[in-house]
């Protein structure tokens, strides 16, 4: 039935009144004076099986957004995160400070961002990125005199049409809104006169997270004008429209002309911005101190009102899962920064006391760490956590699915892989002079773990064959060069069971010539003296593996769970001790 109603409204482009109406609830902003109205937040429900049909457009749609859409762009779109764009705009500061040139970051703050989108702007877009006539039509069927009602003490209000904006609640709304920004920033791109910061080769002008907007601008005397220039023409168009008062800039090396200190009233002495849930400094020692203090205070003050609720054990363990990780592994992921061993011991205190209600532990804090199955109720280790959502960003660097602006920065050094030193700890050391701090920090972290999971050997495997330094194979021969061309990057993609492939299998899958069996031989011989193990199973290594492969998983909880399979820690010494008071053998099963 709900199919037949679909292709109906598909095909002749009217929808049933029920899928017209949304209801709509506020609820007070924090830490706002909840006597002004526009301090409260509308939360709009719509009918469940609009949100069913649109589910599907959207999952249609979402297929070709990649293609459609620039990697600047990172909200909404499959494969793209958050993080994407802060390690970009990290990246960036680095850039800046590392140069010492007149710079300066912009965030914009959109005011109503999606409930100002002008629809015939919005199909306009849709027809520019060139969706055939029944597309648009789709689109235009669901905003056909839209309506909603506001709920308030348990009344409804008389109905409100709707004349613009995005409609909130709807599957689409977000891939819609994505398509109407993309132009404005395709201006920006295009603008001769918006500069943005040069690294390596390219410039990074502009990254957008749905309608959080950040601009990177070198020489801003010159650029700031023109690029709200751009902006203004824009929101001419389409309805949007910027709040210049809520607007940030983190300058670098920079003192405002005063004509553009009379145009802009904004703070130019700040030294920090916030931006997609982090805070932004101009020196990357200090993301630290600034990010990590506040959500500890913040914890340790959610922890303090939560313990005098009435919580079993049970529950004070899934509020510390289901609240506290989340918050810290955004973190985790977002800055890659070192964190010191005291600050998880901190962690571990609050969250321990919490879990007791302030009494004496009756079991090991580890032993709660261990997953059911080993005997543990799996409350998080917050460590492992850390450095699993620090070693994601190399699983990136070796999946060549994965395209990220952050990555064009980290990809080569000195026109060497990035993905070869995950392999040769030596090769980074060679050329760490040449290493960013970000970049850098990623590789130390990936050979502590390799070092702590016992791997030195088996790390090899992810070497190139290409970059191999030592007597067996040559770093200059221009042979394994050729290799690396015709897709022979890691020794691991030329392994099939724990040992090399054969030189016909390579021959038939890189098309190889015959006089490449020599370098074959050379290859061969390294990997028995070098690499080849007794392990059936290489931990960490099968993550880097995996995304060669081009596979996709969970990086960050796959690499957790080899983490946390490494670990010493087991119940086996409670299994000790019950066996000495009750003076028998007890099995693992029992």
């Amino acid at each position: 039935m709900l199919q037949s109603s679909f292709n109906h409204t598909l095909a002749e482009g009217v929808t049933p009144p029920s899928w017209r109406e949304a209801i709509i609830s506020v609820i007070p902003k924090e830490g706002k004076d909840t006597e002004y109205c526009n301090n409260y937040r509308p939360i709009s429900v719509l009918n469940v099986d609009y949100k069913i049909y649109t589910s599907i457009i959207a999952k249609r749609y979402g297929a070709i957004m990649t293609d459609l859409i620039n990697e600047d762009q990172t909200g909404f779109i499959s494969g793209r995160r958050t993080q994407d764009s802060i390690r970009r705009t990290l990246q960036i500061v680095n850039s800046i400070q590392t140069k010492k040139g007149s710079a300066a970051l912009v965030s914009l703050d959109a005011e109503k961002a999606f409930d100002s989108v002008d629809w015939n702007f919005l199909y306009a877009v849709l027809e520019r990125f060139g969706f055939n006539d029944g597309a648009v039509m789709c689109i235009k069927s669901i905003y056909q005199s839209p309506t909603a009602r506001i709920r308030i003490n348990g009344s409804l209000t008389e109905q409100i049409s709707l004349e613009r904006g995005t409609r909130q609640g709807c599957c689409l709304s977000p891939l819609l809104f994505t398509l109407y920004i993309e132009p404005l920033a395709q201006a920006i791109r295009q603008s001769e006169e918006v500069r943005g910061i040069s690294i390596k080769g390219e410039d990074h002008i502009i990254s957008l997270f749905a309608d959080d907007i950040i601009l990177y601008l070198e020489n801003p005397n010159q650029t700031l004008i023109p690029m709200f220039n751009v902006i203004n023409i824009f929101a001419e168009h389409s309805g949007y429209k910027i709040n210049v008062t809520k607007t940030q800039i983190l300058a670098f090396n920079y003192l405002p002309s005063e004509e553009v200190k009379n145009k802009f009233r904004l703070n130019w002495t700040a030294k920090q911005m916030k931006y997609l849930g982090v805070t932004v400094t101009k020196q990357l020692s200090d993301l630290f101190k600034t990010n990590y203090d506040r959500l500890t205070t913040q914890i340790k003050h959610d922890l303090n009102r939560w313990s005098t609720l009435t919580l079993d054990f049970s529950a004070r363990i899934t509020t510390i899962k289901m609240s506290v990780l989340p918050r810290l592994l955004y973190l985790f992921q977002s800055l890659p920064v070192k964190i010191p061993v005291e600050k998880f011991k901190d962690w571990d205190r609050l969250i321990s006391r919490f879990v007791w209600n302030g009494k004496r532990p009756r079991i090991k804090y580890t032993t709660l760490q261990l997953s059911r199955k080993q005997g543990g109720v799996g409350l998080p280790n917050l460590k492992d956590y850390y450095h699993a959502a620090q070693t994601r960003p190399a699983i990136k660097w070796c999946d060549q699915n994965f395209n990220a602006k952050w990555k064009d920065i980290e990809i080569k050094v000195r026109d060497v892989p990035v993905q070869t030193f995950l392999g040769n700890e030596q090769l980074k050391k060679t050329l760490q002079h040449f290493l960013d701090p970000i970049t850098s920090h990623t590789l130390e972290i990936w050979f502590g773990l390799v070092k702590q999971s016992k791997l030195e050997r088996e790390v090899k495997m992810l070497n190139w064959a290409a970059y191999v330094v030592g007597d067996i194979l040559s770093a200059h021969d221009p042979g394994f060069r050729k290799w690396e061309q015709k897709g022979i990057t890691a020794i691991c993609t030329v392994m099939k069971d724990g040992h090399l492939m054969s030189f016909q299998d390579l021959k038939d899958r890189y098309s190889l010539e015959k006089t490449n069996f020599y370098r074959y031989l050379q290859l061969r011989d390294y990997f028995s003296k070098e690499i080849r193990s007794s392990r059936t199973s290489y931990g960490i290594l099968n993550c880097i593996i995996k995304s060669y492969r081009g596979l996709q998983f969970k990086e960050i909880s796959v690499l957790y769970k080899n983490l946390r399979e490494n670990t010493a820690t087991s119940t086996e010494y409670i299994k000790k001790k019950w066996e000495q008071e009750i003076k028998t053998d007890i099995s693992t099963e029992e």
